[in-house]
């Protein structure tokens, strides 16, 4: 209720504008035991390649979306997925229209003293449905364990 009353006063300010993000981006690292025994289950050809802007690829998972179940009630999402690549080797991503956003990106890059390109937003609550990437190098070297 307050957030809600802050957003409609402010927002410029509070309001992450899904017609200009479409996704948001958030490093994670992943047990690789896990990740392995995931991948084995998969059709490889549901994993796609995906070039970011630094040169990295990531594999993406399109088949289905998995659930994201965050460790603190808000977290930190970049619409750049360069940036969100640098904590971790894996990265989540999620589609605007799903997760409740306070901090329109713009405003807080703006105002921020790092004039980089991460363009950073909150997400405030529960689980998300997200698409999982893992750096390409990775994956090959699960993968070739699989074999």
């Amino acid at each position: 209720p307050v957030i809600d009353a802050i957003k409609n006063e402010y927002p410029e300010i509070f309001v992450l504008n899904p017609n200009k993000y479409s996704s948001l981006y958030r490093g994670t690292n992943l047990d690789s035991g896990k990740l392995k025994s995931f991948i084995e289950t998969t059709d490889k050809n549901n994993w796609k390649p995906v070039k970011l802007k630094n040169g990295l690829t990531f594999m993406v998972y399109f088949d289905k979306p998995f659930t994201y179940k965050p460790h603190r009630k808000m977290q930190s999402w970049s619409t750049n997925n360069d940036r969100a690549a640098e904590f971790g080797e894996a990265i989540v991503i999620v589609d605007t229209k799903k997760g409740k956003y306070l901090m329109n990106p713009d405003y807080f890059h703006n105002i921020s003293k790092q004039q980089d390109n991460e363009y950073e937003t909150i997400n405030i609550g529960g689980n998300l449905k997200v698409w999982l990437g893992i750096e390409k190098a990775w994956f090959e070297d699960l993968i070739n364990k699989t074999l």
